[in-house]
């Protein structure tokens, strides 16, 4: 079987999920919703390291803050 289109002209296609090498365009709803997943995940993750480094950083400023003022009098 092969790929459809000038750009994946005479590249196979594995199991109907696209060419071989690239691995685009999904030819299944089901690969595109998994391509979709790995990427929600992926920021999901990034977007909760950010948060957590945020909130840390604030915490640390907040001590700093509390700190000066105690020994401030």
């Amino acid at each position: 079987m092969w790929a459809s289109g000038p750009a994946a002209a005479a590249r196979p296609v594995e199991a109907g999920l696209g060419p071989a090498r690239d691995g685009w365009p999904p030819t299944s709803a089901l690969a595109l919703l998994v391509k979709m997943a790995a990427v929600s995940t992926a920021a999901t993750v990034v977007h909760q390291k950010l948060l957590a480094r945020t909130a840390a950083d604030s915490a640390i400023a907040a001590a700093a803050v509390e700190l000066s003022r105690r020994q401030g009098a």
